[in-house]
């Protein structure tokens, strides 16, 4: 589940190419259907693999997804102040390649 989870945030790649805005509201919420998808998953197998101290865990899981949610809207700012805003969605777009390939 997490790979396909990771193929459908990859949509968001798509949409630096500047699709009408139709396809862009599509692209996203197939995206956003993938980043829940691994983000459930991955809190499942957390669970399922610590047996021990599982709300540590938990928290501290939680803790990684609020920076990526602190980090992110940071990168596409500082992407957006130089012009180039349409780089962002490459950059979430070819993070879940990246991931994949840790």
């Amino acid at each position: 589940m997490v790979i396909v989870g990771l193929f459908l945030i990859s949509f968001e790649f798509l949409i630096c190419l500047l699709p009408d805005w139709y396809l862009i509201f599509i692209l996203v919420g197939i995206a956003g259907f993938g980043s829940e998808l691994v983000e459930s998953s991955v809190g499942t197998i957390i669970l399922e693999v610590t047996k021990k101290k599982q709300a540590m865990t938990m928290s501290k899981l939680e803790v990684a997804y609020g920076l990526g949610a602190l980090l992110i809207p940071l990168l596409a700012s500082l992407l957006i102040s130089k012009g180039i805003w349409e780089f962002s969605f490459l950059v979430l777009g070819a993070s879940p390649i990246w991931i994949t390939w840790l």
